[in-house]
């Protein structure tokens, strides 16, 4: 017997069953095709993206730099 939830089956337990190593879709000696359309990650920079980078560093040197002065510490 295995415990269970008992949501899943009267009494919170269930048989157990011997293990069948078959995998679940069958087996294939070769790979599987990467999909063709849909969301995916890339090493591969977008275009402009050192530009973007680039712009958002100077812009965060630029207010840290308003804020310190705004504060009167003198560099």
């Amino acid at each position: 017997m295995r415990a269970v939830d008992p949501s899943v089956a009267d009494g919170g337990a269930v048989m157990e069953d011997m293990c069948d190593p078959t995998p679940r879709h069958g087996f294939s000696t070769q790979c599987a095709q990467a999909p063709s359309k849909g969301c995916a990650v890339s090493d591969s920079p977008q275009p402009g993206a050192e530009l973007a980078l680039a712009l958002g560093g100077i812009g965060a040197a630029v207010g840290a730099l308003r804020r310190r002065r705004a504060r009167g510490c003198a560099t």
